[in-house]
């Protein structure tokens, strides 16, 4: 298995783990790659709202770093196309934030039901099928 090289450190594919928490190393090491579906995207600064998956932030972009949120704040993951495109997203604000999926869709644990994640936390997640996301780290 291969490693991608940030400018501080090494990220394992399964791991999630970067040695030294160099988030901007670690994007810009994204940034020179392209993910598995082809996209070429990161946002290091994402902000999560308050309000559920009505006014979750939408995500678009393949590897996301959410910085800002109160306690339970929320993100949305784009609509489950079924064309196995992944996006992984770090949780470096300092609370539990919720992750929905995109209004019908299915993370695996009921539509339109969130997930939490920890500070300091991250997943990755795979669209397989229409309306079904998977969480593949």
């Amino acid at each position: 298995m291969t490693s991608a090289v940030s400018t501080s450190g090494t990220l394992t594919p399964g791991n999630n783990e970067l040695i030294g928490n160099d988030f901007a190393g670690l994007s810009a090491g994204f940034l020179a790659e392209t993910t598995d579906s082809g996209e070429n995207t990161v946002d290091n600064s994402v902000i999560a709202t308050a309000g559920g998956q009505a006014t979750a932030t939408q995500l678009s972009n393949a590897m996301n770093i959410v910085v800002t949120a109160a306690a339970f704040d929320s993100i949305k993951l784009p609509t489950s196309e079924g064309t196995a495109r992944q996006i992984s997203i770090s949780n470096r604000a300092g609370v539990t934030i919720q992750i929905y999926p995109f209004s019908g869709d299915n993370l695996g644990n009921g539509t339109n039901s969130p997930i939490s994640l920890v500070t300091g936390g991250s997943l990755s997640f795979k669209s397989f099928s229409i309306n079904d996301w998977m969480i593949i780290s």
